[in-house]
């Protein structure tokens, strides 16, 4: 029996001789990877990016190609190789330090950037392969590609760009008892503050310059409210609002803000409709015979109020200053008959002639009527 216990102790020495053996040979092979990977991590450089992002802002599209520098430092005792740098888009071009960079030192990732066709916001990732412990960096590269002033601001008056075309603020379609409000945007070009200011302007218009004053290249806004109420007239109006720099007044910096005003029926019931005027004219159309060149030629354009309500003519406006008009002053009560005088004046004109009037009424359906007066003028001998 005792025999039996010392055999089964030392089998159980002998098990446990071989579990620590085992277990020395684990270890031994941890340390040795540990080691290698120790080591192989020493042999590697480390790279180190001042930023890894870059917003360039805007860039105009016109402006040419665009540079910027990423710039890196070896923060490891092994040379550093930048083996290559790739882009996510065909409009970046990267350029780099090729020569190994040493311990401590700097190199520099360039990247240019062609923003032709590019409107927009972009945002492009660059890549960089090289021989450090992370082998694969990625930097970014952000901004706003818009249109140069010239196309966003078109028109130039004196020291600013102004938004609208032509130096003409639209305000389009508007009624008479209305007050509506506009907004022109304003870039400065120049290489000095300028304090945007207006002078002259009537009792039914306002303009303000949000900032009052532009830096150079500072972008601004101009508010320009327009009462049409105040202003009393119906269809196609204008007016001149007169820019001043730095409080200086100049005739020749202006902008011409126009509306075609119309009367309002907003309020109008269905039986209000029913009942109100209705201009029915005749003709709309008068053609006269050939003139010689100096000579006049008048038209009645004939009308009735076919309505139930008495019929107001607003404002009789002709195409052009050759052509005079007498519309009716009174109030045409429903079942009357008046008309409208239009008068031609052929003096330096040559050639077929077509002039218009554009009759502005309190007929809601009918609110603007236009009228045609066409014809030959040959040359005077």
């Amino acid at each position: 029996m005792q025999g039996t216990n010392r055999q089964v102790k030392f089998i159980n020495q002998n098990n446990m001789q071989t579990i620590m053996r085992n277990y020395l040979s684990v270890f031994l092979i941890v340390a040795l990877m540990a080691s290698a990977m120790s080591l192989s991590a020493q042999k590697k450089a480390k790279i180190a990016f001042t930023a890894n992002e870059q917003d360039m802002g805007e860039i105009v599209e016109t402006g040419g190609d665009v540079s910027v520098d990423f710039e890196f430092t070896n923060q490891s005792r092994v040379p550093l190789i930048i083996s290559e740098v790739t882009a996510s888009c065909g409009c970046t071009t990267p350029n780099w330090t090729k020569e190994p960079v040493a311990k401590g030192k700097t190199g520099t990732i360039t990247v240019k950037f062609d923003p032709k066709k590019r409107l927009g916001p972009f945002n492009t990732n660059i890549t960089v392969k090289s021989n450090a412990q992370s082998p694969e960096v990625f930097l970014v590269l952000r901004g706003t590609v818009v249109e140069a002033p010239e196309k966003i601001y078109p028109s130039l008056l004196g020291k600013i760009r102004w938004s609208i075309q032509n130096n003409y603020l639209n305000f389009g379609q508007v009624s008479n008892k209305e007050v509506k409000t506009m907004d022109i945007k304003v870039f400065n070009p120049g290489k000095e503050n300028v304090k945007i200011g207006f002078t002259r302007m009537p009792e039914y218009m306002k303009a303000v310059a949000e900032p009052p004053t532009l830096a150079p290249g500072e972008k601004g806004n101009v508010k320009v409210t327009y009462d049409f109420a105040l202003r009393r007239d119906f269809d196609y109006v204008s007016d001149r609002i007169f820019v001043t720099y730095d409080d200086v007044y100049d005739a020749n910096v202006w902008i011409n803000a126009g509306a075609v005003i119309g009367e309002d029926f907003s309020k109008y019931t269905a039986q209000d409709s029913a009942n109100a005027a209705k201009i029915a004219f005749e003709s709309l159309n008068f053609k006269f015979d050939t003139l010689v060149s100096g000579q006049e030629v008048s038209h009645d354009f004939v009308f009735k109020n076919t309505g139930k309500s008495d019929l107001y003519i607003r404002k009789a406006q002709a195409s052009c200053g050759c052509t005079a008009t007498v519309p009716p002053v009174e109030k045409i009560a429903p079942g009357e008959s008046n008309k409208i005088k239009m008068t031609f004046n052929s003096s330096h004109k040559q050639g077929q002639q077509y002039k218009t009037i554009t009759v502005t009424s309190n007929d809601p359906k009918n609110t603007r009527i236009v009228l045609v007066f066409e014809g030959f003028v040959k040359a005077s001998k």
